[in-house]
């Protein structure tokens, strides 16, 4: 299987187990410490879920192909996932805290997403977290707080461009105190740095089918295109402990102004 299509198992699995279990369910059986199984072979919109009680903290995703009288594996890809309980927006960071659940001081382990690990954080606003408001990060690092009771993890982005994102999202977790608890964070296959040159590729292609349409002028579409490109260029260049997001805007706001001014 291409590797595309095999990082995209894992949203088809979200699908299909937010189709068969209210999210109050699934909730709960991740708490208690279940995981989940989705066979995706005979189904392409979502495949059969059910609860896995030998595994903790995770997604398993496997597909069979079948070939003459032989069964063999295609893909299997089994990611971490975890439920968020308290989030707190500080300094640019989003720490997303959850207590220490029962079945891991049972265990005496922690069973928890790897630090440096790429997350999807679902606030499930909807009954299926891939529409609900969301964020792409990446786990900064994973703490033990408050005298060993709680797991904590410090959630950044990796880029300026991405940094849109995380401002929206903690905006409207900030508006809507209720989304910051409950909140469903996996482990997901996304290059981020990726992302940010998809993003700048699909507004250069809209300002030019805007052009094309009449709908906007010339100047105006080639001063953005020039802003994206700088704001890509500066994503690379910028160190984030030292540019913050807000100068860079500043910059680049500045520098379009006086273009469309002269």
């Amino acid at each position: 299987m291409h590797e595309r299509e095999q990082s995209l198992l894992v949203y088809r699995a979200l699908q299909g187990l937010f189709k068969r279990y209210s999210k109050s369910e699934i909730l709960d059986k991740l708490k208690r410490g279940l995981s989940f199984v989705c066979d995706l072979t005979y189904s392409i919109d979502g495949g059969l879920a059910q609860p896995d009680q030998r595994r903790y903290g995770r997604l398993s995703v496997v597909q069979i192909k079948k070939k003459g009288g032989s069964v063999s594996v295609e893909s299997k890809v089994e990611k971490r996932i975890d439920v968020i309980e308290e989030v707190l927006i500080e300094e640019g960071y989003l720490k997303c805290r959850r207590p220490i659940r029962d079945y891991e001081r049972k265990k005496s382990h922690l069973y928890v997403v790897t630090e440096g690990k790429t997350v999807l954080l679902s606030t499930l606003d909807a009954d299926d977290p891939l529409l609900s408001i969301n964020l792409f990060g990446r786990v900064d690092e994973v703490n033990v707080i408050k005298d060993g009771n709680v797991v904590e993890y410090v959630i950044g982005v990796p880029s300026k461009l991405l940094d849109f994102q995380r401002l929206l999202f903690s905006k409207y977790l900030l508006l809507y105190n209720e989304f910051c608890q409950n909140l469903l964070m996996i482990e997901v296959d996304v290059d981020l740095t990726h992302m940010d040159l998809e993003a700048i590729d699909l507004l250069q292609r809209a300002l030019k089918e805007k052009v094309k349409e009449g709908k906007l002028e010339k100047e105006i579409a080639e001063t953005a295109r020039s802003v994206a490109r700088q704001a890509l260029n500066e994503s690379k260049r910028a160190d984030p402990d030292v540019v913050g997001l807000r100068g860079l805007l500043k910059h680049l706001i500045g520098g379009v102004s006086h273009r469309l001014q002269s």
